[in-house]
């Protein structure tokens, strides 16, 4: 029988294969429902090129920069043409990409660095009009590509660009002067019609009542 101390390089090899607790999380696979939910972009785009780098993560080493263009976004914004990392240094879901080629992918940021979600479920290859779904219960090969994308559209809804409120400003004082003005002419506008006629009735009369006067003291004189 082995003898205890003999086992102890066999213990550390166990343990050093063991996954962490963080390794066992970000290894879990979960639905379609909760990757979305999790994915800040879900977009159809065009990998042009995959070279060898390192791109530092909150969590993760990737050592590969994709370069992606964007042919449709479900969800999220991203540029015309952006940077993935890709193959983490994680034995279990590395995630490895390849160009020229056609994905749909569900992206999150590592740290500063924008990767897959939910391993390589995250990322669905495009054969000409069809895809590699993982979320396809009925099929285990590739279905048609656009039932996927409508389906996608369906769940994700359209994408709605908020207009922020404008407070309402409180006028200047030029401005204020310059109402009032207006309001003045306004009203002197809408003034009746008839209020000028008979103002000019009135001084008639009262022209005609000064010759009568003037008439009547020419009589007395006489």
């Amino acid at each position: 029988m082995p003898s205890p101390r003999s086992l102890l390089p066999v213990a550390a090899l166990l343990l050093a294969l063991a996954p962490t607790g963080q390794a066992q999380a970000k290894a879990a696979y979960v639905d379609l429902p909760t990757a979305l939910d999790r994915a800040e972009v879900v977009a159809l785009v065009q990998i042009e090129s995959v070279t060898p780098d390192e791109l530092r993560g909150e969590h993760w080493l990737y050592r590969q920069r994709v370069v992606a263009r964007r042919l449709e976004v479900l969800k999220g914004e991203v540029p015309e043409v952006f940077t993935i990392g890709g193959d983490r240094d994680f034995v279990c879901a590395p995630v490895p990409y390849h160009a020229p080629a056609t994905a749909l992918l569900l992206l999150a940021h590592d740290g500063e660095v924008l990767a897959t979600v939910n391993n390589e479920d995250g990322q669905a290859w495009v054969y000409g009009d069809r895809i590699d779904w993982p979320y396809d219960e009925l099929h285990g090969d590739t279905v048609p590509l656009a039932p996927v994308l409508a389906d996608l559209r369906a769940r994700l809804g359209p994408k709605v660009v908020a207009t922020p409120p404008h407070a309402p400003t409180e006028p200047a004082a030029a401005d204020a002067a310059t109402d009032v003005a207006v309001q003045d002419v306004a009203s002197a506008d809408e003034r009746p019609v008839w209020l000028v006629p008979i103002s000019m009735l009135g001084g008639a009369i009262a022209v005609g009542l000064g010759f009568l006067a003037a008439q009547r003291r020419r009589r007395w004189a006489g």
